[in-house]
This record gives C-alpha cells, structure tokens and sequence, in this order.
C-alpha cells in the first residue's frame, strides 16, 4: 500500500490543458488575421483570452499547492528497526524483512508476521466485521489492519502489489473520469460548435468579398466578428476556475477533493451509501445501559465497575468504554488482578476489606455467554454487546455497551433526510446490529433491513432500492449493490475501509474518513481529513453554489452564441454587410458577459439543483438569444427605409446589441440585491463611456434623431419580449416533461 498522496496535474501539464485548447487556437488564428488587415485594434478580443488562461492556470495552480501541501501534512511514519537501529519511516520506505514496532492505534502498513508479543486486531477495514481478533507469535496480520490492545514486533513479509489488500484494491485499478454533468455538457456544446464554426466562416468570408464585394480587410474584419460571437469564450476556464475555487474552500472544511468536479457530483447525489464501522460511528464502544441483577444497587454496581477500571491494565475498547464514565477513586485495593484475555473473556480483580473486614471479594467482568446462572432481561439490547459483572461468579448486572456514533453523523443524515436523499447503511455486520446504529443515528426506514448473505430470491436492483440496511456483506458485494442504484441514481458512497475500495471508486462521489485505510482515501473522491460529517453539508452547499451560479453565467455566453449564430446565417443570405466589428464584440462581451459571469459565478447561491444543466442553460439562452437577434433583424428593415449608411447602421447596431444584452443581464441577475444592482451599473456605464468616447476606436459615428428614435423603439419591443419568450420556452418544457 502507498502513502497517503493525492495524485495531481504536474505545473506543465495544467499550463498545456489550459492553452492548447479548440477554441484558443482558433483565437489565435483569428487574431493573426486580423492582423494582416492591420486594424490592430480589433485584436484587443484576445485580452479576454489571454485573460482567461491565467486565471484558469492560476486557479489550478492554487488549488494544486493546497491539494499538495495538505497532502504532504498527511503522509504516515511506522516505527522501524533496520540494523539494529529505531528509525521512523514513510510506509513506502518500507520493505520486505523490515522488523516494524507496533501498539495500540497502529495501522499495518504491510503484510506481517509477529515474532514476539501478542495484538488484538481490528480488521474491519478489510472484511467489515468490528470485532477484534487476538494475535500470538506466528501469526499473521494484514496491511490496513488496526492495532486495538497491545505491543509486538512483527516482520514484514509481503509490501505493495503483494500484500492481501491489493487483491481487493485491483480491482480498483483503472482511471475514473470525473462524473460532471457541466463538464460532459460544455464538451458537447464545444463539439457542436466546433462543426459550425469553420464552414461557417468560410461562408461569411466567401459572400463578403465576392457577394457584397467588401474589400478583404473589411471582409476578414467582419468574418472574425461573426466568428468572435459564436464561440463560447471563456465558459470552459470560467468552469474550471469556479470548480478550483471551490476545492480551495473545501480545504477551509477540512475537506480534500481529489478533482475539480466532486462537489458538483456531491450536490446532485440522490442516494448516499454509508459503511458502518469507522464512518457512521467512530469505530468505538460507549456504556448505554446498566441493567442491576438479583436485588443489586445500582450505587454499588457503580463503585465496583470504578474499583475495576482502577485496577486493571485492560484497554481495549471496551474498558475504554467503561473507564471512560466509571473512573472515580473509590479506595478499594486489589490484592490480585486478572487482566483481559479473548481465551478467556473476562477479567476481573479480588478487593478486600470493603465488604467486610478481612474477607476478599472477587468480581468479575466478561461475556455474558459465560455465566450460564445469569438472569435479567437482556432481550431489547441482544443486537448489541452485553457484558456481566459477576461478584464470586455470581451476576448482579448487565452492562450493555453500544458503537459510539460520531457527536454530528445524527445531524449530517437529518440534512440528508431534508434534502431527499435517500441514505443507505451497508455493512460487514449482522444486519441487527447495523440497524440499532442507524436507528441511534436518524436514518429513516431502519425497518427495511437484509442480510445479504442469506440465499436472496430479488433480484439485486430490487433489493437495492427496496431495503435502507445492509449487513452481512462483502466487498464484491458492496461493489454489485453500488452498480445497481448507479443505474438510476447518482450515487455517493462514504467508506473507510479496504473492503469499501471498490464501492468507493464505482460511486459517482466516492468520500473516504481520514482515520481509514489510505486505499479508500486513494480512490475517494473527497477525503474527510478530521472525521467529520459535518463537512458534507457544506461541500453540497459549495457543489449548489458552483452549478446554480454557473448555469447563470452560462446563460450569459450562450445567449451570445445564440444570437452570432442567427445573425451569421441571416446575414449569409442578405446583402448588407455584418453589422459588427471584433472591438465592438470585445466592448459588449466585457461589459454585459466577461465581468458580470465572474462575479456571479462567485456569489453565495444554496438553492437546491433542478433539472438538467444543458437544458436549464438553453432555456435561458436560446430565447434570449432570439429576442437579441430579433432586434437586429428589425433593424435591417428600419436602415433599408431610413436609408442609413453603413457607419449608421453598423453604430445603431451596436446600441441595439448592447441594450439587449443588458437585458438579458438584468434578467438573469434576479432577484436583484444591492451588490448586483451595483454589477449592473456599471456594465451600463462601461458600455455607454465606450460608445460615448471611443467612437474612432469602436468604428462608430455619431447619432443621429433618427437613430436614437430606431433604436429606442426596437429596445422597446425587445423588452416584453424578453420577458415573455423564457416563460414560454419554459412552459413548452415543462409540457414536454409531462
């Protein structure tokens, strides 16, 4: 097994994956054109490229640092002894024949054998089962194994590839693309597009010169700017650079994500799968109950469980569990002591003078199974451990001890509950077991339980959506159970152990404990690095904010791809030239898109996702879009009339697009606050200095009457229109879903 380590993007491969993209190199080449016509100031559209690479490769490059450093933080030392010398070493330093130190809270780094001491051993992470297992000289102990109680030196047989635990983790061995719906639906538009853009510029460059007969500067000028509004810039690094920031303020949570799009797979997550031991509970004992027998007091049962724990050495996590309330000094002495062996499973001391003068008294503290005379009435607890206190062999209380579940698991799967995910406990454990700790930690429909090792009549996408409670299963099984929800829901699995390995990766959102095995927090997804579940809710939270905010800024540039796409196919068919030129483009799509996306893509936003990403964005750009390029089509009927020139109809346009794009903003800005409208404002006052002082570097003119009556009259219409065609686009489908 490897160290802990989060594999990442090397600098060179996050600098070339932000660079070398579609739709930079077709900037580039439109740039250079551009630059033959010498109208250099048509050029300026590749600030906002250029712009955009850095804040992507800076943002990869930030969230890089963070995954490395804490990554770095994380790394596990054993203790060693190498020629005769202690040494402390990273795990995967170690090697075969290497004599390793072990006590109580170690995890077995390797395959070994112990050579001298003896370990009680908790295997859980590798099969599922709690309880702990005792280990003598010769015997062997897995990698990924938990040293309960104990001290031995072991040798180390088997390392890496070689170990037990990787015959489960191979299956694991394959690389998982990152489940992203936005992700999956920007390629698909960047595919589409790809196939119009290029046929379509031809086309433009073909009729501007030999149809129109525009001379070729005028007429690459305006290709590149029909070409310039197709392309969704800066969506692809603007989704990159949202999805970087969130994985830095998971960090803040404590939470690592392993790629960039986990916390939009989490927030979309309908069915979230929990392992018991280690993850829902944490993996120790508490004291629930202490039932008095034959007539004891319970003060007494008290101080003798206090006397008890005073005395005897015992740590495992049982005494924990009872030290941990039963700890005050009661004064007794213990004249001997029998400490806790699992071939025995008891232990017990012999106090004298506290009963009466000079007359010893032996209690003992075991399992119940082994004091056949016991009596009292156990049965509500008997999916839990019980254990009895015995006075001279004789019963006088039932101590009932259960998995401590971790303080905000209840809290945690309540928000769950809230938001309509179905939570599921699959466990190692007997099915009885695992639904008391479900019960103690809220899980709704507990009753609905299974041991999956019995002969099952379902089939298994039955019994995975059927039933809540799992136990009594293996990894293979795990892995099948996790296949069958994924085929109708997005599926999020928290584990801690090897045997979740396979679980974990097969998941859409696999979340591993940082107290488990470093094979689950290898595949994980997101790696929990203090334990606590309280940071899901907050990973949903940064998951809705990053899709629901960036649907909006989506909405933005696809709205501009919509209406460069109509208006390329218009003007392929008319005989005016296109209307705009690169540096126009540039001022509206800083102004209306560019600034407005980045800060929107930043606000605070914890509405619960809906729908489709790819649908909710068009449903917002295709109708937008229409309206936009409505009012350039009205305009082409009202310059014909008015006989305006074509610096006249070229400015006139650039009014027209700009206040339709204002309204597209103000649109999906809503509901408006005070730090929007404030977006807003200046959007409008950018895009009305430019127009009102950079008229020889926009290619504009001055308005006229006439211009100033046209365009205001098509704004005017374009605004119930903007207002009505959404909701209609959106009845339509919302219709359609029906």
């Amino acid at each position: 097994m490897n160290h802990f380590s989060i594999p990442t993007k090397s600098v060179t491969e996050i600098i070339r994956t932000n660079t070398l993209t579609f739709f930079n190199l077709l900037n580039f080449c439109l740039a250079a054109a551009v630059f033959f016509t010498g109208e250099y100031q048509n050029m300026l559209f590749m600030g906002v490229v250029v712009s955009n690479m850095f804040i992507g490769i800076f943002q990869e490059l930030r969230a890089k640092r963070v995954i490395d450093k804490l990554s770095l933080l994380h790394r596990a030392k054993v203790k060693v002894v190498r020629n005769g010398a202690e040494l402390q070493l990273d795990i995967e330093k170690i090697i075969t024949g290497d004599i390793i130190i072990l006590g109580e809270g170690c995890q077995l780094p390797a395959d070994c054998e112990i050579l001298t001491g003896e370990l009680e051993v908790n295997e859980s992470l590798l099969t599922g089962e709690s309880e702990p297992i005792v280990k003598k000289a010769g015997d062997s102990l897995l990698a990924g194994s938990f040293v309960v109680c104990g001290e031995a030196r072991a040798i180390v047989r088997k390392v890496g590839e070689e170990n037990f635990a990787f015959s489960i983790m191979k299956g694991a061995k394959y690389l998982k693309a990152p489940v992203s719906e936005m992700r999956s639906s920007t390629d698909k538009i960047v595919k589409a597009l790809a196939l119009i853009i290029i046929p379509a510029g031809l086309c433009m460059l073909a009729k501007s010169y030999w149809v129109t007969g525009e001379e070729l500067p005028a007429a690459i000028t305006g290709t590149v700017a029909s070409v310039l509004g197709i392309i969704p810039q800066g969506l692809i690094l603007l989704t990159s650079a949202v999805m970087a920031i969130s994985v830095i303020r998971l960090s803040r949570h404590k939470a690592l994500a392993r790629n960039l799009y986990c916390a939009e797979t989490l927030a979309r997550v309908d069915v979230l799968c929990l392992d018991k031991t280690g993850t829902l509970t944490t993996g120790e004992m508490s004291v629930e109950k202490i039932i008095p027998l034959a007539g004891t007091g319970l003060r007494e049962i008290e101080n003798v469980l206090c006397a008890l724990m005073h005395a005897l050495p015992d740590k495992n996590p049982t005494a924990t569990a009872i030290r941990a309330v039963y700890n005050r000094d009661v004064g007794w002495k213990a004249v001997q002591i029998t400490p806790f062996s699992s071939a025995r499973q008891y232990s017990g001391a012999t106090f004298v003078g506290h009963d009466a003068p000079g007359v010893p008294v032996t209690y003992t503290l075991g399992a119940a199974e082994i004091f056949p005379r016991c009596v009292g009435d156990a049965a509500p607890y008997n999916s839990k451990r019980t254990l009895t206190l015995a006075k001279n062999n004789q019963p006088i209380a039932n101590i009932i001890l259960s998995d401590k579940i971790r303080p905000e698991a209840k809290k945690t799967i309540n928000f769950f509950n809230k938001q309509g995910v179905a939570v599921k406990i699959i466990s190692g454990d007997n099915p009885v077991t695992v639904m008391q700790t479900a019960i103690a930690a809220g899980v709704k429909n507990v009753d609905k339980f299974i041991d999956m090792s019995e002969n099952l009549t379902e089939s298994l996408e039955e019994i995975a959506q059927k039933y809540a409670i799992f136990g009594r299963v293996t990894p293979q099984i795990k892995l099948e159970l996790i296949k069958a929800l994924k085929r109708a829901n997005t599926v999020g699995m928290v584990g801690d152990g090897v045997n979740d390995v396979l679980s974990l990766k097969e998941a859409d959102c696999g979340i591993a404990m940082q107290s488990g095995s470093e094979a689950a927090r290898n595949v994980a997804d997101l790696v929990l690095l203090d334990n606590n579940f309280a940071s899901l809710p907050k990973a949903v939270a940064e998951g809705r904010r990053s899709i629901n905010n960036l649907e909006r800024s989506a909405g933005l540039f696809l709205t501009r791809t919509v209406y460069s796409l109509l208006l390329a196919l218009l003007f392929l068919f008319i005989t005016l030239p296109f209307p705009f030129t690169p540096i126009q483009m540039t001022l509206i799509n800083g102004a209306f898109i560019g600034i407005p996306s980045l800060f929107l893509a930043l606000e605070k936003n914890s509405k619960l996702v809906r729908g489709r990403f790819i649908r909710n964005v068009l449903a917002k750009a295709v109708p937008y879009g229409l309206c936009a390029a409505l009012g350039i089509v009205a305009l082409t009927f009202f310059a014909s009339f008015l006989s305006f020139t074509k610096e006249e109809f070229r400015t006139c346009a650039t009014l027209i697009l700009g206040m339709a794009s204002f309204m597209v903003l103000c649109r999906i800005c809503r509901p408006i606050n005070r730090g929007k409208l404030m977006l807003l404002a200046i959007s409008g006052i950018l895009f009305a200095l430019g127009i009102e002082f950079f008229e020889e570097l926009l290619g504009v003119s001055a308005f006229t009457p006439q211009m100033h009556m046209t365009a205001f009259l098509i704004c005017a219409s374009m605004l119930p229109a903007c207002i009505v065609l959404p909701k209609l686009t959106q009845f339509i489908i919302e219709r359609h879903r029906k």
